[in-house]
């Protein structure tokens, strides 16, 4: 058709209607991906999501994902070709990991925050890899990245890695908050109950300028600390007294009762 919207639409159409294995359709919905322009992106776009809803699809249309992903010349298709390759890959294929492993690299920064996340999705808990590639974007310039990142190492890494929770304590000092308050959500996921050393860590966000991260070290240390943690309880105590903010004086408190 030479209504573009009218090929989106079409597009898009084929995923509600068409059934997994449809080599017909699957042909269909590649030949969209190759038609890129600034014009077309909606077709690409729709053509995308069309795909993922198809899974499992043959190796072509991975593979004319995957270059998608790659040559894409607009953020939003390549973004979506990522999220459709975990869509269609199974878990803990190593091909399909190290194909979204491209994109960790993109110049667009909401690109590699999908792919940390895309990468996630597709690997297995203790995966070295998928945790290996989370790591390393724990020091992308991009704090949305970093977050993903933080969130992936959360899901991935065993509770106790102490090179893991290395990375993750390097991330209490961050020039963000949102990455200040998903290191301590993800230190909470990684800490053994009581470990006085990662409990001292998390403390130190109590005086953080920020009262949301002191909300957040609150409820870490809570939920590090062992039940009647004396020395624990006196940090709350303190912050209950003295926290120049209302809200979080009462979560201080309230953490106070429940340890």
């Amino acid at each position: 058709d030479s209504s573009m919207t009218t090929r989106a639409e079409a597009a898009a159409g084929l995923g509600r209607v068409a059934t997994s294995g449809d080599i017909a359709v699957e042909k269909v919905l590649r030949s969209c991906l190759s038609d890129r322009s600034e014009e077309t992106e909606d077709l690409v776009i729709a053509a995308l999501m069309s795909i993922s809803q198809l899974a499992p699809v043959g190796s072509l249309t991975l593979a004319a994902v995957s270059d998608c992903m790659l040559n894409a010349e607009d953020w939003a298709s390549r973004r979506a070709a990522v999220e459709a390759i975990a869509n269609i890959g199974e878990v803990g294929d190593v091909a399909v990991i190290s194909m979204l492993q491209a994109g960790l690299d993109d110049d667009n920064c909401w690109v590699r925050t999908s792919t940390i996340e895309a990468i996630a999705k597709v690997s297995w808990r203790g995966d070295e890899a998928a945790l290996t590639a989370a790591l390393l974007k724990l020091n992308d310039r991009a704090w949305s990245v970093r977050v993903a990142a933080l969130g992936v190492v959360a899901r991935l890494s065993e509770r106790g890695d102490e090179e893991t929770i290395g990375g993750v304590t390097a991330c209490l000092d961050d020039d963000y908050s949102s990455v200040r308050i998903a290191a301590l959500e993800t230190l909470v996921e990684l800490a053994p109950c009581g470990s006085r050393h990662l409990i001292r860590l998390a403390s130190s966000r109590l005086a953080d300028a920020d009262p949301d991260v002191r909300k957040e070290a609150i409820e870490a240390l809570v939920r590090m600390a062992e039940t009647g943690d004396e020395n624990t309880m006196s940090m709350l105590a303190h912050c209950m007294r003295e926290d120049d903010d209302e809200e979080v004086r009462q979560v201080a408190e309230t953490a106070v009762e429940r340890l």
